[in-house]
Formats: structure tokens, sequence, C-alpha cells
């Protein structure tokens, strides 16, 4: 027999994980609360989410212990550039965009919004998740050209910022699976946040061909003809008859192709580019969720520092340059009490540090104690323990009272009879 040899086969560390590295051009976006929320609102916070998928954390658990300065620390290892804050009180819920690490900063009230629940529970037919998450939505601006405003102009950045930008040139239509539209309205200064889904289909072709192509034909066999099929059932349906966006879309294929034989015999190939065309139907579906916003603050720190913008207040210029002192000098009085206490702690640990080293000579021990210790170091012949040594002058010291009370009262026994 012929001897076979073993193969080596150097296996796989399929086991280690791979780490990843991060890449800091692609925006991502933490969604959490602060303070307590109703249900509602934490199933909006999961909603909004969703819509960020997948450059966010959908299972991230929040405490109450946390504040934003665990956010921030955990931002920047992370890669997170932008954060969305979802807070309520007794007058509404409202909403916070700001960029990390140093702001600004846009407070939003959720005048009103819809769940993703709502939205499915009155479509006839609800869209079920799929693969459309695994890729950021476009984004898409309407209202906010022409408008001659610093706060609309900022927040057209700041949800600009908040999705990753898509070249033109590079861009993979099929990855194209959602959108998100910001609507301003110049009349009422609110915000219209939706959330669609784009379906295409072929355009021009008959319901019951394309079912036929994409196998969806359950049963023929009440049928004598596939045309029967085909041209009997052609009338339109409800979503047949919208109106609904065509679009042209080109793609550029390279095969190879035969070009004869050589002198050898051997076949010949030559490399054929070739452009096909598809005119295709575009329709949006909306999954939610909705949001009303209408902008009431403009923060140019995170969370913090000077007001640029304010829906409700209106301040005049003494006002603001009052309130600007007014904070240099909390910012002054806080960073004076910084150093004071560092000052105190640094001054403590000296002070232990010299109690250590102190010899422990005090004015009030006087002549006689310095005796006493003279004393203790020529008959026991070592240095006496300051602990110890207190102690046994007590006890000297009580010895001395008990036996000297029982002559003193017998004296007086003795002068009182006799």
């Amino acid at each position: 027999g012929i001897a076979m040899g073993k193969k080596n086969i150097r296996k796989k560390r399929t086991h280690v994980p791979q780490v990843q590295e991060i890449d800091n051009s692609i925006p991502k976006t933490l969604v959490f609360k602060r303070g307590t929320v109703g249900n509602t609102v934490k199933e909006l916070i999961t909603d909004v989410r969703q819509v960020m998928l997948p450059f966010t954390a959908p299972k991230l658990k929040e405490r109450k212990s946390n504040t934003i300065k665990d956010f921030v620390h955990v931002a920047g290892p992370l890669g997170v550039t932008h954060f969305m804050i979802f807070t309520s009180t007794d007058l509404g819920t409202y909403l916070r965009a700001a960029r990390t690490p140093a702001g600004p900063t846009l407070t939003y009230q959720v005048c009103s919004y819809s769940l993703v629940s709502d939205v499915k529970r009155i479509q006839q037919r609800p869209h079920s998740p799929g693969a459309e998450f695994k890729t950021a939505p476009l984004l898409v601006l309407n209202g906010f050209a022409g408008v001659d405003k610093k706060h609309v102009e900022l927040m057209k950045l700041t949800w600009k910022d908040m999705f990753p930008s898509l070249p033109v040139d590079k861009v993979n239509l099929e990855n194209c699976r959602r959108v998100v539209m910001i609507n301003y309205d110049d009349k009422t200064e609110d915000i219209e946040f939706r959330h669609y889904l784009v379906t295409s289909s072929v355009a021009g072709v008959n319901k019951n061909i394309k079912n036929v192509l994409t196998r969806k034909v359950s049963d023929l066999s009440d049928y004598n003809d596939i045309s029967d099929y085909v041209l009997g059932e052609a009338e339109a349906s409800e979503s047949d008859v919208e109106d609904d966006t065509q679009i042209t879309t080109e793609k550029t294929i390279t095969k190879s192709v035969s070009a004869g034989k050589t002198k050898d015999g051997k076949r010949r190939k030559k490399q054929v580019t070739q452009t096909i065309t598809n005119q295709s139907k575009v329709r949006l579906q909306e999954i939610g969720p909705r949001m009303s916003l209408r902008l009431l603050k403009v923060e140019d720190k995170l969370m913090e520092g000077e007001v640029h913008y304010h829906r409700l207040v209106q301040k005049t210029s003494e006002e603001i340059a009052l309130q600007k002192q007014q904070k240099e000098e909390q910012k002054r009085l806080k960073e004076q009490r910084r150093k004071e206490q560092e000052q105190r702690i640094k001054s403590k640990t000296g002070e232990d540090d010299d109690e250590d080293s102190n010899d422990g000579d005090d004015e009030a021990s006087g002549s006689e104690g310095e005796d006493n210790i003279e004393w203790y170091r020529r008959e026991v012949g070592q240095e006496p323990d300051e602990g110890l040594f207190c102690f046994l002058l007590l006890a000297f010291f009580l010895l001395f009272v008990f036996l000297l009370l029982p002559f003193f009262f017998f004296a007086l026994y003795l002068s009182h009879y006799c």
C-alpha cells in the first residue's frame, strides 16, 4: 500500500475575540434618560435608539447614581460624539441634543410624539423589522434653506452631524434602506421628526407577474394556462395605484466572453463591460417614531454655560453682561475653594508627619517629670514608653493616696477624742 502522509492542519484561533478599531469619523450617539420618566417615554427612548442604529447602544442601562460626567468619561474611548437625553417634569417631556465633550446643548420641548407601536396600529400592512437596521439611515433636512437665524442654523448643523455623511459617488443604493426626515416650519418654529422605510420594486410590471418571478404563487390548479392568471387578474389593487416615484438606476458589470482561439488551439477571453438600466418604483413607508419638537434653549457648553438663545426669556445686553459677570465670579470662587481645600489637605498631611518626629517635650511637664524619666532610664536601662510611663505615674499616685488616707483619718479621730 501507499503510505499517506498526514497533512499539517493548523487550527484557527476562532475562540479569541477580535478587537475592532473604532472609526472616529463616524458619529455615534447615546440615547438615555435622566431622572424619573414614564413608561411611554421609556418606550420612546427605545424607539429612538432603533432609529440611530447601528451607531448607538441599543441596550444601554443607566442608573440613578450616574452623572453626566460618567457618560462623558465613557464617550471618549467609545468614540461617542452626541448625547440625546430625555427628561420629564410636571410640565412635559424634554429632549436635549448635546455634542460631546464641550457642547453645545440644544434643549427641545417634545410637544407630541407617537411610538412605533402606534404607527403600526393604524397601518393596514405594517412592516416587520429586518436587515434595514444594519445600515445607517439617510438624513433629509427640509425647510431650513433661506432661514437667516443663528439658532436655526445651529439646529441644522447639529442634526446633520448626528448622522454619517454618505458620498454620492460611492454610496451603494442597496444600503439606503431608511430615511430620517427633519422638517422645519418657519412660522411655528417647530420641527417634525419622521422615520421612513425605503422600499423599491420593478416599474411597469404587473403584480401577478412579480408574484411569478418571486415565486409567491401558492396554487395554480384552478387555471388552464398561465396567461389566465397573468391577464385574468390584472385588476389594480390599492397599492398599485399609488403615486410612487420612479427612478432609473444604472448598474455596470464586467464579464468574460470568448474571443476565439489562439494558434495553439486555446480559447481566448476578453473582458466586456455592460451597463444594465432598470426602472424602479420607490416607496416610503413610515415605521415611526414621530416627534414634534420645539427649540427652547441653546447653551454653549455641555448642559451648562452661557445661554445664546432662549425662546421664553428675552434679556437685554446689560442683563446678559451682568449674568456673564456673575458666572465668572462663581467660577472664580469655585477655583478658590478648590485651592483652599488642597492647601488644607497638604497642611494636614504635613502635621501628621511632624507628629512622628516630635520629642514630646512640653513646658507643662516641669522638672519633676524629667527627673522621673531620668530615674526610669537609670533603673531600668531603657527608654520609657510614654503611655506606660503615664500609667505608672497614675498607679503610684493612687497607691500613695490609699496608704495615706487611713493615717489621716486616724489622726483626726485621736485629735477629736483625746
